[in-house]
């Protein structure tokens, strides 16, 4: 029989745990935005276009998410306000193979993400931000 006790421990502890994973899926940021870009936290990927998703942060205008299957597994690249990124012109085919600077540390919906610098797919490069980081919409 479980006593009360042991019961409001086991509570606890998925109290804990469930705090912890929605603590994975955010990253702390500064009041207004996401963390400043740090270059030094940069790596490149390759992968493969699934499509574009438009998300609504609630704090933020809509932004465009790129996703990927990199390794066999969907990838999350964070590109910028979806207002900025639709004016650029610029073609995120399915199946097209993309190469992906920016920096890690994120996740979308579970899964491994970065906030991208530049994109590349076949011989255009999409620029997002400089080389210190910063946004090309600011």
């Amino acid at each position: 029989m479980i006593t009360v006790n042991r019961a409001l421990s086991v509570l606890a502890v998925l109290v804990v745990l469930t705090a912890l994973v929605q603590a994975q899926e955010r990253r702390a940021a500064p009041a207004g935005g996401q963390p400043p870009y740090n270059p030094a936290k940069e790596t490149t990927v390759t992968g493969t276009v699934i499509g574009t998703e438009v998300i609504d942060p609630g704090d933020r205008p809509p932004m465009t998410v790129l996703m990927l299957t990199v390794n066999k597994t969907e990838f999350g690249v964070f590109l910028g306000p979806d207002s900025w990124v639709s004016k650029q012109n610029f073609a995120f085919t399915k199946g097209a193979a993309a190469q992906v600077t920016g920096m890690t540390g994120f996740r979308y919906k579970g899964l491994d993400a970065v906030t991208a610098r530049t994109v590349k797919v076949g011989a255009k490069t999409l620029t997002l931000r400089d080389a210190t980081g910063k946004a090309k919409w600011e």
